[in-house]
Formats: structure tokens, sequence, C-alpha cells
């Protein structure tokens, strides 16, 4: 379930359709993996999204996505005030500007592009990951399966 889908000061035009794609999404990850847990999902611009990255991974560019987990130890530390909502699993950053360049680049349609990401950013803070080639494996294949699946079930 999505707790909150906030989009900053309107920056960005996300369609409805959009948003469907993103909550349609993380839900049917979050029913892969067997998890009743919410996520907020918000958009930033480039700017700020490379603000991020930085403070809290050490890499000074911009990313399509980065995900922070609702746990007092996660590893980055975020946010810096700890949600008391155990039902909260944490937040999906989107860059939705990276997010367009990526999809003109690899000539994808933009909702495939969104839907990939949304479903990378919730195995992230499901504590998939992809530092190692066996990690990687495992992460990118779950993401297929759960595209697929939801390109089955339109």
């Amino acid at each position: 379930m999505i707790n909150d889908l906030i989009i900053n000061d309107k920056l960005f035009d996300i369609t409805i359709d959009q948003r469907n794609i993103i909550e349609k999404s993380i839900k049917f990850t979050l029913k892969q993996e067997q998890i009743n847990k919410k996520v907020n999902v918000i958009f930033v611009t480039e700017k700020e999204i490379q603000r991020i990255n930085l403070q809290f991974r050490g890499i000074d560019k911009v990313t399509d996505v980065l995900s922070f987990q609702n746990y007092p130890n996660n590893e980055y530390n975020w946010p810096k005030y700890k949600n008391e909502n155990d039902s909260l699993l944490g937040e999906i950053i989107i860059c939705f500007t990276q997010l367009k360049k990526q999809s003109i680049e690899q000539n994808v349609e933009i909702n495939y592009e969104l839907a990939l990401i949304s479903i990378h950013g919730t195995l992230h803070l499901l504590g998939y990951d992809h530092k190692t080639k066996k990690e990687k494996i495992l992460m990118f294949s779950k993401t297929d399966s759960i595209l697929e699946n939801i390109n089955n079930c339109k």
C-alpha cells in the first residue's frame, strides 16, 4: 500500500496513469514478498536528488531513484527523525527528470521506466541490493519477473 504519493510543489507533470503505475508496481512487489507495509513516494528535482545522494551515500551525482528504509538503524540514517509508524516500510525518492532522460536513452516508454524504478526502489526497501554479482542477479531477476507479471495482469 502506498501511504502517500507526494509530488513536491507540482514540479512535475505526473499523470493519473503514471500514479497508478507507481502504485500497482509497489503493491505488486510488496504482495510478491508477502509484506503488508506502506511506502511513501516523493518526487524531487535533479538538484535535490543529487544533494540527497551526496549527503546520504557520498555520491555527488544525479540518480533516478533512492530508497530509505524506515527503521532506526538503517544504513543511511534517513530520515533524521524516525517515524514511529511501524506500518511504514520506507520512502522512495524519484527524480522524474532523470527518469525521462533514461527512458529516451534506453529507448523505452516512460511508463515502463517508472514501473521499473518503482519496483527497484521497493526491492531496496525490502533489503535487496546489487553490490555483488550474486545480489545483482537475484535483484534483477526479481525485478524482471515482477515487471512481466504486472504486464500480464493489465
